[in-house]
């Protein structure tokens, strides 16, 4: 839908803060930042994976411009969060432990049922099926 309204001579501009979303839909990203009721600054166009980049250090390095005081990072520490308990225990097992603790890791699966919903002219069929923790999902349509 939107790359049918998009030609040579305009332009779609799409504000989305899911950075999957974002990754999927753009072919350019501006980080925009600024102080609410005082300014607002809207960056060069960059590409997908330097804009987010970009956005996630909180640095603009073009400009030379630190927009946030912190780095947003997605990864897992050791150590920290809810499973540092877990962690600090998977040090003290055997092989054998470690094996059979993963095996279950592995067969912990959430279930959910074949169903059908109608909304107007909209019809969504799910067919019956499962996911783990450690799955990210998205569904675009």
């Amino acid at each position: 839908m939107i790359r049918s309204l998009c030609s040579h001579d305009n332009y779609i501009i799409c504000v989305e803060h899911d950075l999957s979303i974002l990754d999927y839909l753009s072919d350019f990203v501006c980080c925009l930042y600024g102080t609410p009721g005082a300014y607002g600054v809207v960056t060069m166009p960059f590409s997908v994976r330097e804009g987010i980049n970009i956005f996630l250090a909180g640095f603009v390095p073009t400009e030379n411009m630190r927009f946030r005081d912190f780095e947003l990072s997605f990864r897992a520490k050791e150590g920290e969060g809810p499973d540092a308990g877990e962690v600090k225990k998977l040090k003290e097992m055997t092989e054998e432990e470690k094996a059979k603790h993963e095996a279950l890791k592995k067969r912990a699966n959430f279930e959910y049922p074949q169903m059908e919903k109608t909304l107007g002219p909209f019809h969504l069929k799910v067919e019956a099926g499962s996911f783990s923790p450690s799955e990210t999902i998205v569904m675009l349509g």
